[in-house]
């Protein structure tokens, strides 16, 4: 078996007429009668994965209080295929509990799209991953948060803030709901409905 990260491997070649030789990405010819030839092997998959994302606006909580529903989408850059979507509950820290199994990619670009259950997706553009890539940090160092109140739609509300979802809010307060509690507080409130429109006509990163 292939190691999965990439190798170098010398071929000693000893020929008299000129011979072809051909691995997954590239071609190497070699005329010499003795010829060193490196043909560099990139096959292998990728492993698991640690993702941190933050959601907005949360009130602090001995323990953390940074949990919540995500979906973590792979696109290709070239195509925007979407090769891989995985959903998880993320820790008080926002953080992946276990990590993420994105074994069926191999060491390639990617763009990467964090959405949460009341907030807008947002994407990290050609990200480099490789063997040696153990997490992804949509905080980058704790700076940036995913926005609240796409409260509306599927479970994953439909990637928009307006007035829909102020709506819905304004139907919810003064009760609990996971869904429009985005302080999370246990109660649904002005506080709730005050983070809702500050980020009103605001999209998710496409």
């Amino acid at each position: 078996m292939f190691s999965l990260k990439k190798r170098l491997i010398a071929a000693f070649i000893s020929v008299i007429t000129l011979v072809s030789f051909t691995n997954f990405t590239n071609t190497v010819y070699a005329s010499s009668l003795t010829t060193i030839v490196e043909i560099v092997i990139s096959d292998g998959f990728l492993g698991t994965i640690s993702i941190k994302a933050l959601p907005e606006k949360r009130v602090s909580v001995l323990g953390g209080n940074l949990g919540t529903l995500m979906r973590v989408r792979f696109t290709d850059p070239d195509t925007d295929d979407q090769l891989l979507e995985t959903s998880y509950t993320s820790s008080s820290f926002g953080l992946t509990t276990s990590n993420v199994d994105i074994s069926t990619l191999t060491p390639n670009e990617y763009h990467i799209f964090a959405k949460g259950r009341s907030h807008l997706t947002r994407k990290m553009s050609n990200v480099n991953l490789t063997t040696d890539t153990t997490n992804i940090d949509f905080s980058y160092g704790d700076t940036e948060y995913l926005y609240a109140g796409d409260v509306n739609g599927t479970i994953f509300g439909d990637d928009i803030v307006n007035a829909i979802d102020l709506s819905i809010l304004i139907n919810d307060l003064d009760s609990f709901d996971l869904r429009t509690d985005l302080n999370r507080d246990n109660t649904v409130n002005a506080l709730d409905l005050s983070i809702l429109i500050t980020n009103l006509d605001k999209e998710g990163d496409a």
